[in-house]
């Protein structure tokens, strides 16, 4: 998933990107963001790494 497209897209809707990055902050606090042991054993660790790298860049935009 493009995050930065949704950022694009979340600020051409009125959505704030404080509210983005809140949204993406929650995943982070999951204990798992995947819930299948197929899917957390084999994208947890790249989808913790995304969600961290995307909430930097909006934190750099805002």
């Amino acid at each position: 998933m493009n995050f930065k497209y949704l950022n694009h897209h979340a600020r051409y809707r009125g959505t704030s990107t404080h509210f983005l990055a809140r949204v993406l902050q929650q995943f982070l606090q999951r204990h798992r963001i995947y819930f299948t042991d197929l899917m957390f054993a084999n994208f947890e660790s790249s989808a913790r790494h995304n969600l961290k790298a995307e909430i930097q860049f909006i934190e750099q935009i805002s």
